[in-house]
């Protein structure tokens, strides 16, 4: 993607005539012959300079590489430092579309210091803002955000506020990335402001704004002021002939498409997009349509078609990270694509291969970071008093909200880093299997863990803002033990039973707090039982107990009791859970999640069979039909003990 700047275009219609047009190119080798002929060091940078942009606007970028390249070494011969600038910023803007972002930073920088080193202090700082964009693209947004904040300073310190609505565009894209809404949306709309004075923005930037604006509107499903801005966006850019704005609303307006059920003109639109992506050779445009495409299929449940454009985009990508946010959507809409066809081996690697990108983007301080670098350049606003806008749109407004945590939100910190902590390990025992058994294992135990881990949190929470810390203490401990027991518990295939019991009673307590369920429940094993002896998997039977919780005492208010009962016989551990709830034949018909447990289960169930080479033995009763007069669910299970 190619970023212009206000300051860059402006030198460039001073020191380079207008493109040549086919017609003129050989014209454009004749004074390249003439000015070697006179030894003319800066005539032959700027012929080679627009060799290099007549190759790139005909889409042949290796030649256009090449006479660029060209053209910055005789502008180094010349030791004109301004015309070097202007060449290594387009150069990297070249590499940019391509992927290459290591060499792109590093051509940036040289632009930037090529530029300061001149004396012009504007067009350095439209440098940073394309190397703030291509810090993005590569999946570094807090090093991006640094960059594009320090591009808004000095363009405010040298008083030059032409285009200057990009640069609030451009930030607020940033927070977006970042999940920070209400600061993207604060710089969205003063940049919308800023646009309507074409001093302070030109038509590229006005296109990026309303794009913005379309995916606002939409996320909030107000889709007809969404389509408003979109259709306003594809008419300035057709009025301009602005290919790249063409492309981007030909993709995006498939959102709103979705939404009015329009999926034959969403597949056309995406379809579009990606034709001219391809024509103008625009690497991340075709990948993001590609993925576009490849979601509407899966949603169609056309997954042949779906396949077919999420392996192009693959192959666009060429198995790396050039471009890491749509690579990561590829993976991820894999992930999808292969749970439609049960193909949980294939799910399980590319939700492996997405997460290890998703690792790799995020970073713990990115906030805190973010916080120093906006309070940073605010205090340096505050003391340069730079009058760049009217009043309205002056960066003192600015003002920094993050609150801070009361003293018992440190707790509560410390137990959400434990969480995260518990994933990626999980994740990391997972990485670690290569056998397809235990890969598909591992996966099963992934199933319940986030989402009741974040609301046992969310209680937990709640006790402590309304000050009732002894409720708090006691379920933060029991959270703990669970936590800490599924962490140390995912690298292994059996536990003593104890272990079992203790955890499933942290369980079980949580579940009561989380869901202000009113039951009983009791736990109950012979003295003479070896629990520290006895091996069992770590929470095989927890799914049982799920539902009888969950299912079984669904819209019962009192009475309700659980008993977890352990015995053992000839070398096997028999396990009823019992429950006087609704029972199996009334919950079964009506939820999807009874199924799924069993489901579990019995995939579990299979493994363990083929390591230990026994049998495993599972019922499940509804009580009314042993006895007419009782109710509930009668669960057994005999289990092998282990050797």
């Amino acid at each position: 993607m190619k970023f212009l700047f206000s300051s860059l275009c402006l030198i460039m219609c001073l020191w380079f005539t207008p493109v040549l047009s086919q017609s003129d190119s050989t014209s454009l080798w004749e004074s390249i012959i003439e000015a070697g002929e006179k030894n003319d060091t800066l005539g032959l940078s700027r012929g080679y300079y627009k060799l290099g942009i007549y190759f790139d606007q005909i889409n042949n970028p290796e030649r256009s590489n090449i006479f660029l390249a060209e053209a910055l070494d005789y502008a180094n011969l010349a030791k004109n430092k301004r015309a070097a600038g202007i060449i290594t910023n387009y150069l990297a803007s070249n590499y940019s579309e391509q992927g290459r972002h290591e060499e792109v930073i590093e051509l940036y920088q040289d632009a930037y210091q090529i530029l300061l080193e001149s004396g012009d202090s504007s067009a350095a700082a439209d440098v940073l803002m394309n190397l703030g964009a291509s810090y993005s693209e590569s999946g570094r947004a807090d090093k991006a955000l640094e960059t594009e904040i320090n591009a808004l300073m000095i363009r405010s310190e040298c008083g030059d506020s032409s285009n200057i609505a990009l640069y609030y565009q451009q930030i607020g894209e940033l927070y977006k990335e970042l999940g920070q809404n209400e600061k993207w949306i604060k710089y969205l709309f003063q940049a919308n402001s800023l646009a309507t004075n074409p001093l302070y923005a030109e038509f590229e930037t006005r296109v990026a704004i309303l794009n913005d604006l379309g995916g606002y509107y939409a996320s909030r499903q107000e889709y007809k002021l969404a389509e408003e801005s979109y259709q306003q966006m594809f008419a300035l850019s057709r009025e301009h002939n602005y290919m790249p704005g063409i492309i981007v609303y030909l993709n995006n307006i498939v959102a709103i498409y979705k939404a009015q059920n329009r999926y034959t003109d969403a597949v056309n639109s995406a379809l579009e997009s990606y034709r001219l992506a391809e024509d103008k050779r625009k690497l991340y445009n075709m990948m993001s349509a590609g993925n576009v495409l490849a979601s509407l299929y899966l949603e169609l449940g056309q997954l042949s078609k779906s396949e077919e454009w999420y392996d192009r985009v693959l192959k666009l990508s060429g198995g790396e990270s050039s471009f890491p946010i749509e690579l990561s959507n590829t993976l991820h809409g894999l992930v999808e694509l292969s749970k439609a066809r049960t193909d949980w081996k294939s799910a399980l690697q590319y939700f492996e291969n997405y997460h290890i990108l998703i690792d790799s983007l995020e970073s713990s301080e990115m906030k805190i970071r973010m916080a120093e670098l906006e309070t940073r350049f605010h205090s340096e606003q505050k003391e340069n008093q730079i009058q760049l806008l009217n009043s309205k749109n002056e960066l003192q407004k600015q003002q920094i909200k993050f609150s801070r945590t009361l003293t018992l939100s440190v707790i509560l910190l410390s137990v959400l880093v434990l969480g995260v902590l518990l994933l990626l390990l999980w994740q990391s025992r997972i990485r670690a299997k290569s056998r397809e058994m235990e890969l598909e294992h591992k996966w099963l135990r992934t199933q319940m863990n986030p989402h009741f881990l974040f609301n046992a949190l969310g209680s937990i929470q709640s006790f402590i803002h309304h000050h009732n810390e002894e409720k708090a203490t006691f379920f933060l401990g029991k959270f703990a033990g669970l936590t800490r027991a599924i962490l140390q518990n995912s690298r292994k295939d059996y536990i003593p039973l104890s272990e079992e019991i203790e955890t499933l009673r942290n369980y079980i307590d949580l579940e009561k707090m989380r869901l202000d369920v009113c039951f009983k429940y009791e736990i109950i094993y012979a003295e003479d039982l070896e629990v520290d002896l006895i091996q069992i998997p770590p929470m095989l039977v927890q799914p049982f107990i799920e539902n009888a919780i969950k299912h079984g005492f669904n819209g019962i208010e009192t009475d309700c009791n659980l008993t977890l009962a352990f015995n053992e016989d000839n070398n096997i551990l028999k396990i009823e859970v019992i429950d006087n709830g609704l029972g199996i034949n009334q919950t079964r018909g009506g939820d999807n999640h009874q199924s799924m447990a069993l489901r579990i289960f019995m995939e579990r169930k299979k493994l363990i069979e083929k390591r230990m080479k026994q049998k495993i033995q599972l019922r499940v009763t509804d009580l009314s039909e042993i006895d007419a007069k009782q109710h509930g669910t009668l669960v057994e299970i005999e289990l092998p003990i282990p050797e």
